[in-house]
């Protein structure tokens, strides 16, 4: 969920795609991204940039400056690969909802 500026998310090897606060991202089927500030920048891996921490702690990752700040909350769901893989199999690898525009705006907020 984007919660604050805007940046570009490339999926492989398809088109970048403009993303901005209110957006909420989901990959389904778990593919390589990379998030930039403009479209065609050389992606620095995030296993340079993120410190080692206990398992259960919460990562945080500040990279860059100078620009606008674009900050945004990650995580990921799991479960039964067998069960779930007819589901996400039927979804887009990449599924954006512009919450902005949308009544969910109200949902997503009370969490």
């Amino acid at each position: 969920m984007i919660t604050e500026g805007n940046f570009w998310l490339s999926l492989g090897v398809s088109a970048s795609t403009f993303l901005e606060a209110g957006d909420l991202v989901v990959f389904s089927h778990g593919d390589a991204h990379t998030l930039s500030s403009a479209p065609g920048l050389e992606p620095v891996p995030t296993t340079t940039l993120l410190k080692p921490k206990h398992a259960d702690a919460v990562h945080r990752l500040v990279y860059g400056g100078g620009d606008d700040a674009a900050r945004m909350v990650c995580g990921f769901l799991t479960c039964d690969a067998g069960l779930c893989k007819p589901l996400l199999s039927a979804l887009p690898r990449l599924l954006r909802i512009a919450t902005r525009e949308q009544a969910i705006a109200f949902w997503l907020e009370a969490l």
